[in-house]
């Protein structure tokens, strides 16, 4: 049995897969399988796939009809032989000892999750960036803890980073609570946070890097953001549902709550949400799929947030029982107007960040 099985799930991207298979090949830890799910490809990405299988015989290629990225990973995990979980977009590709750092540390520490940093990689220019700081600092209090003491924690943790990817998970764990993943966009969150609040310790290997992370990829979905929100409202429906099942829904309510109007009318800062940037049609579906959430909304859950957030959050209840439409693009708009006043400082202090920055 190979300790870490790497689940690749690919669809389309001949111009990358290459890159994210040799990335695997060259790991400095070699005791892995590669479980590739060809999800109905109609480019020449299989060609890429049958050669690397005859090159190496850890790599386990499955070929289905496209069922999506959750559907082409679920593919993945009833293939996966490994004590350990990685998952890998093949448009992304591996750090070299990506996998002993992320293997050591779960072994010495005894982890159900470890969670790395990555690299953000721009195509375009190939220039390689390391994670933004801010999302580091969102999970400041990812530290080892006992799950009955912190699970709150632990979802604060996997929502500041929810992506299925950059993470080394014990096997074992998923099995153990029958998890796949759901159809549709948005899939990692449930899958990730309430992975998180069963964990027993997770910790963040700061500093430590597992994988490049492909920005400005061409060829992405011109109208994501309108399917995003509507699957995100879909994605933590089933997750409250699960995580009430598990009897730990109060204990994270205030986190999950946070999270959810998050990614509908944006957090604590200008991030204005995704509902401003989608069609009226769109937001009257939200609004019908969360008008009885919002008719029991308790707004006293935020009273420990700012007062734009707590303001957002009154105003967007307001307007979901009012049936106002609008609302989510007076914030957006808000948003714009301010920004053309902050921007400029952004810059300069960015600047002056720059030039005292160490190498």
């Amino acid at each position: 049995m190979p300790q870490i099985s790497v689940i690749i799930p690919v669809y389309n991207t001949e111009a990358y897969i290459e890159q994210c298979l040799q990335s695997v090949l060259d790991q400095s830890f070699t005791d892995w399988e590669a479980v590739v799910v060809n999800d109905g490809s109609t480019d020449k990405s299989s060609d890429v796939l049958e050669r690397f299988s005859r090159k190496d015989a850890r790599f386990k290629v499955i070929t289905q009809e496209n069922q999506g990225l959750g559907g082409a990973r679920n593919t993945g995990l009833d293939h996966a032989q490994g004590k350990y979980i990685v998952f890998l977009d093949s448009d992304d590709f591996l750090v070299k000892n990506g996998l002993e750092v992320c293997y050591q540390a779960a072994e010495q520490d005894q982890l159900d999750i470890a969670i790395a940093d990555f690299y953000e990689y721009q195509s375009a220019s190939g220039q390689v960036r390391p994670v933004p700081k801010a999302l580091r600092l969102a999970c400041k209090t990812a530290v080892e803890a006992d799950k009955g003491d912190s699970p709150n924690e632990f979802a604060k943790m996997a929502f500041a980073l929810p992506f299925a990817c950059g993470k080394l998970i014990r096997r074992e764990l998923i099995e153990k609570n029958h998890l796949r993943f759901t159809k549709g966009a948005v899939e990692d969150v449930p899958f990730t946070v309430f992975l998180a609040v069963q964990c027993k310790r997770i910790k963040i290997l700061e500093g430590k890097y597992l994988f490049y992370y492909r920005t400005s990829r061409p060829g992405s979905i011109s109208h994501q953001g309108a399917k995003m929100v509507l699957d995100g409202v879909m994605q933590f429906a089933s997750l409250e549902n699960n995580l009430k099942k598990i009897k730990v829904f109060e204990q994270v309510k205030e986190t999950f709550c946070f999270n959810k109007m998050v990614l509908l009318i944006g957090d604590e800062k200008l991030f204005a949400g995704r509902l401003g940037n989608v069609p009226p049609e769109v937001v009257q579906q939200v609004y019908n799929a969360i008008r009885p959430d919002m008719e029991t909304l308790d707004v006293t859950l935020f009273a420990n947030r700012n007062r734009w957030f707590q303001w957002k959050v009154k105003a967007f209840r307001k307007a979901v029982l009012l049936n106002d439409l609008k609302f989510p693009r007076r914030i957006r708009q808000i948003r714009n107007v301010v920004m053309v006043f902050l921007d400029p400082w952004y810059k300069i202090v960015y600047r002056v960040k720059r030039l005292f920055k160490k190498d």
